[in-house]
């Protein structure tokens, strides 16, 4: 996979990855949750002390356990069975002063996945476009050229939300 971070993000995964000797674990610690029990085969990085430029991330991950086995087949999650986002964004039930975050942020991604010989789709999640008023989420899967491709967006556009609207920022981010 190829992975690339610029804006306010940056000086957090040039600061992680600094020392080159724990590059590798560092970024297998990052996707753990994601993909549990993975082993990193490969990772590369441009030189994090360059401040004007994005970092960018070439990477092989082998993943053990990534599809679960159905009667019916195969199913897997193709963005990985991580913690939500309620869990990292919104973890408590209520709130009595406002959420304050570091900044409106977006993550884009695209992922491909070759499908292995005699395999075939029978069905795909079904696309998601959500706005809101702290931020949107965009999703869609089809299968192009033989291959399953996923990209989605996910974008919080409000880095403060009022103790109030908790609630309604946490059941969105649990869709």
């Amino acid at each position: 996979g190829t992975s690339s971070v610029l804006g306010q993000s940056a000086p957090d995964y040039r600061r992680a990855y600094q020392a080159q000797a724990t590059r590798k674990s560092t970024f297998e610690q990052g996707w753990a949750q994601t993909f549990p029990g993975l082993t990193v085969e490969q990772m590369s990085i441009t030189d994090p002390t360059k401040l004007d430029q994005e970092v960018k991330m070439q990477f092989g991950l082998k993943v053990p356990r990534y599809a679960e086995v159905l009667s019916s087949g195969l199913r897997f999650h193709p963005f990985g069975s991580g913690r939500s986002y309620t869990q990292a964004y919104a973890p408590l039930s209520e709130r009595k002063f406002d959420l304050v975050m570091s900044g409106p942020w977006l993550n884009s991604f695209h992922y491909k996945y070759d499908l292995p010989a005699g395999f075939s789709v029978t069905d795909l999640p079904a696309d998601v476009n959500d706005e809101t008023p702290f931020g949107r989420m965009k999703m869609s899967g089809k299968v192009e050229g033989g291959k399953l491709v996923f990209q989605g967006e996910v974008a919080f556009t409000s880095a403060r939300i009022a103790a109030k609207d908790y609630p309604a920022f946490r059941a969105w981010l649990g869709r």
